[in-house]
């Protein structure tokens, strides 16, 4: 099973694109890479075209579709394309909007999965991975911060360092996690 994850940014943050290769022993992180800044939206969604074509057995698109994210998923729908929308929440449960198709999940939820991967060390970066790209996640990773707020609520994000990486690799672990029995049902019936 593949995923391809996207956080979508344009004039402040780049967009940062990942492929996860997914089996019931690990996740392989085979694509990394983030599109320049100011890189229009729909050369952003053609690009994810490009990446998910570039699968071989198909994959499944993930888009945060939190702020500047949903003019991309409208665009991908609109081409044919099937994204797992999500919009990143600061608190409650996760849930599926029927109305508009986009999952609402708190980033707590959304980091879980890939705080319990690197843990227990499932989760690898293939060694063709761009050095640029491979060194940014590691450095925003090394930055991510997870704390209560004064009201009670956690907050998470980057500490003086951008998380788009980082965020495009948890979209893909969350989808990663809750697909992957479904997956190998699929494949133990084959």
């Amino acid at each position: 099973m593949f995923v391809v994850a996207a956080d979508i940014g344009q004039a402040r943050d780049p967009t940062a694109i990942v492929g996860l290769e997914v089996t019931a022993e690990r996740f392989d992180l085979r694509h990394l890479e983030r599109l320049p800044l100011g890189t229009p939206y729909p050369l952003v969604a053609d690009h994810l075209d490009v990446v998910c074509d570039a699968v071989p057995s198909g994959c499944e698109l993930v888009i945060d579709a939190t702020g500047v994210g949903r003019p991309v998923v409208d665009l991908l729908r609109s081409k044919g394309r099937a994204p797992v929308a999500v919009l990143i929440t600061g608190s409650g449960r996760e849930a599926l909007n029927p109305d508009t198709g986009i999952w609402s999940v708190p980033k707590r939820l959304l980091m879980a999965p890939l705080g319990s991967a690197l843990e227990l060390g499932r989760l690898r970066l293939s060694p063709g991975l761009p050095p640029v790209e491979t060194e940014t996640l590691r450095r925003e990773l090394s930055g991510f911060f997870r704390e209560i707020n004064g009201h009670g609520h956690t907050v998470m994000g980057g500490k003086r360092e951008h998380d788009d990486t980082v965020i495009a690799v948890a979209l893909a672990l969350w989808r990663a996690q809750a697909a992957l029995p479904r997956f190998l049902r699929s494949v133990g019936s084959a």
